[in-house]
């Protein structure tokens, strides 16, 4: 985890969150700020923090980012020094970006499509209808192959707004920002998840052993004190 500096000299408070107004460093970070966060695993990586360091390492190509287009291609070879190469078909083609909303008449309430949402932009209860909160949404696609029923429809992204200073057309400097933060912090919560679940189980284990050795110490002496008796 790195602590980042933008132009003041001030450091973020987040830790693992890129300057996105721009680092002109060779960095993790910096490669980072030219990826919009989709988090949409098209790459081959589980994030877009996994695949700018797979770019670092020099373990991946920079045109293997289908939302980002030709301005991601472009930006990172600028970044890098590296010429420019068109977008690898094995990763998809760059198309508008679209929202996922769900058929709530249809939904089951399974939670499979919040359990593989990167960015927790969906919502709802086991049982329960969900929701696709459209403001945090990215477009990954994701929760589509997760739906057991099919009812997650793609529509046209009529909710975003960019401004002209913006990288993408489709993905405003904010929106970045927030959808990267939102991983970060679904990150850090499924590790606490996890990491409170091992801790029951290991006092769970404790627990059972102790029992069973509290029966044998008392099946010991009850055999002590027939003995005895006789």
């Amino acid at each position: 985890i790195v602590a980042f500096a933008p132009t003041g000299g001030h450091t973020r408070a987040m830790a693992d969150t890129p300057d996105f107004a721009g680092d002109p460093k060779r960095s993790i970070p910096a490669i980072d700020t030219w990826l919009p966060q989709t988090q949409c695993t098209r790459c081959g990586y589980p994030r877009c923090r996994d695949y700018a360091k797979a770019i670092y390492r020099g373990d991946a190509g920079i045109n293997r980012c289908p939302p980002g287009g030709h301005t991601t291609i472009n930006g990172l070879a600028k970044l890098l020094d590296q010429q420019v190469e068109p977008l690898d078909p094995e990763c998809g083609v760059h198309e508008p970006r679209v929202l996922a909303v769900i058929i709530e008449s249809q939904c089951i309430g399974c939670k499979l499509c919040i359990q593989v949402c990167p960015v927790d932009a969906i919502i709802g209860r086991a049982k329960r209808m969900h929701t696709v909160l459209p403001e945090l949404c990215t477009g990954c696609e994701l929760c589509l192959p997760a739906c057991p029923v099919d009812c997650i429809d793609l529509v046209e992204d009529a909710i975003h707004q960019t401004t002209s200073t913006a990288r993408w057309p489709e993905y405003a400097q904010n929106d970045v920002r927030q959808a990267h933060q939102n991983t970060v912090l679904r990150l850090r919560r499924l590790r606490t998840i996890a990491r409170q679940r091992a801790q029951k189980r290991k006092a769970k284990a404790v627990s059972q052993r102790d029992r069973i050795r509290a029966e044998i110490r008392a099946a010991v002496e009850r055999d002590k004190q027939r003995r005895e008796a006789k």
